[in-house]
């Protein structure tokens, strides 16, 4: 009995559908192909699509920044910055962020329910490594985002602590606050954890610097006595400024 040209029609619809599969399965877009693809989506504003994409192929080789770099900026265009967080954090310890990061804090500092997420993922990467230092500036930058100087403070002690203490950070944490005694309160209880440590010290002297308040310079250095353990840029822009 002859088969009908119908389903011989199908039929072979579907062997092709087969071998088109099994093309693709052996012989994978290239990278290259596959950023030009996602781009063209991210281009038209299918930003979900484009992101699908792109999490896949990064979960495969984790290394393909400039694909991450792509999938971070479909995931902010897709107002989705909890996502975008870890790719833009893997991107930054390997030096290959692009200009993401001010849209991203931007869009963490949104709403409560996002800050706490982020600074639940921010402390659990810290907790698991200590020393990645610029995921740590960037979780200080973010707490001084949402006015949480306390957080952004502990942050900038550690990276003291490390040996990458962020001067910028710094002297912005210093500009946020306008009542030296409170600034004042903040470094004398650090300085009660470790009395050896110089940086509360220090950043006294950074909060009168930035500031520009002569007069309470005067009044830290006459308090600190002694000059010899404060970090050489800091004491070279007192004597500059003095």
């Amino acid at each position: 009995m002859a088969i009908p040209k119908n389903k011989l029609r199908i039929g072979g619809i579907v062997l092709l559908l087969l071998v088109g599969a099994v093309i693709l399965l052996l012989n994978p877009l290239r990278a290259d192909e596959v950023l030009a693809k996602c781009q063209d989506l991210y281009d038209r504003g299918e930003y979900t699509a484009c992101s699908r994409i792109l999490t896949k192929r990064v979960a495969k080789n984790p290394d393909w920044h400039e694909g991450r770099r792509l999938l971070v900026a479909a995931q902010l265009a897709d107002n989705d910055p909890l996502e975008a967080l870890p790719n833009y954090l893997y991107l930054l310890e390997a030096n290959e962020t692009g200009g993401e990061k001010n849209e991203l804090l931007k869009q963490l500092a949104e709403t409560e329910e996002f800050q706490q997420r982020a600074r639940e993922l921010l402390a659990a990467m810290l907790d698991a490594n200590p020393d990645l230092d610029k995921t740590r500036e960037f979780a200080a930058e973010f707490e001084l985002k949402v006015d949480n100087l306390p957080g952004a403070l502990q942050h900038l002690y550690l990276l003291s602590a490390n040996g990458n203490p962020s001067r910028y950070l710094e002297g912005m944490a210093a500009r946020s606050c306008s009542d030296y005694s409170q600034w004042e309160k903040y470094m004398d209880e650090l300085l009660a954890k470790d009395p050896q440590r110089q940086w509360p010290q220090e950043m006294k002297l950074v909060y009168a610097l930035e500031h520009e308040e002569i007069e309470l310079m005067g009044k830290v250095v006459s308090e600190l006595g002694s000059l010899e353990k404060i970090a050489p840029d800091i004491l070279d822009k007192t004597f500059d400024f003095a």
